[in-house]
Formats: structure tokens, sequence, C-alpha cells
């Protein structure tokens, strides 16, 4: 009894706290090109953030080749963006929003490396964004609220 006690005690300390993790990329051969270690700051004294710090909270990164690309909210309500660092003056990136039944729902080409792509008008549900930059190709899952 006095075991079980402990383990509940235990249980309930896990979950009370956030915990860290870490993430991986890879890349199509699958060789992973980055480690990325996320820390939970909710122990560190409160800080007010912008609306813009808090959706920032929520991005993920990826390096492909020497380009770093980062999305952020991820869930999102409908506006996601997408910097792409790297991204060469004369080179351009397509991104292309697709649902998981395969129908496109946006495509935009630019040279800029941010870009805003409006889900506002889709359902709520899974996406899939792939991303070409130069000769690199990487896919996403977004999820709309």
């Amino acid at each position: 009894m006095r075991a079980f006690v402990v383990f509940l005690g235990l249980l309930f300390h896990l979950s009370a706290f956030p915990q860290d993790a870490i993430r991986f990329a890879y890349d199509a051969l699958g060789n992973r090109v980055k480690r990325e270690i996320v820390l939970q700051n909710s122990a560190v004294a409160p800080r007010n953030l912008s609306s813009e710090e808090k959706k920032e909270d929520n991005a993920y990164s990826e390096m492909l080749s020497e380009k770093q690309i980062r999305l952020w909210p991820n869930p999102t309500e409908g506006r996601l963006k997408v910097e792409i660092q790297g991204l060469a003056p004369e080179e351009k990136a397509c991104l292309r929003v697709t649902s998981t039944g395969g129908a496109v729902v946006d495509v935009k080409e630019t040279a800029s490396p941010v870009v805003e792509l409006d889900l506002g008008h889709c359902t709520k549900g899974i996406y899939l964004l792939h991303i070409v930059a130069g000769r690199q190709e990487t896919t996403w899952k977004i999820i709309k609220k």
C-alpha cells in the first residue's frame, strides 16, 4: 500500500511540472541533421509577453541543407508564418499546402525570407505544407484549429 502511495505521489509530481523535450530533424535519406532541445520555462518568473512572442512559443524549425526553416504557430487558427533563412537573393522557394486527401489548398512562390500563409478559409483538420527551396524539399504537418 505504501509503495502505491509513493507511486501516486511521483506520478502527480511528474504530471504537475512541464517536461523538457528533444526534437530531431532528418534529411530525405534519413540522416539526422539537427537536434533541438526544447525547454519548458514555466518555472522561470513570468514576464509579460506580446502576442507575437506567445505565438512563437509554438514555433518549429528544421535545417534544410544550408537553410533554416521555421514556422509558427502550429496549430494555427488561420495565419501561418514561414521563415526561410539562408535563401539566396536569386533563389525562390515554393510553398504548397495540401489537404491529407491531396487537394491543393494554397500555393505561393517567394524570394522573401518570411511568408505568411492564410488558412482561414480552410476547415479544421490536418494539412501538409510542402516546401521546395533550391534543390531541397521538406514536408510539414500543419494543424488547423
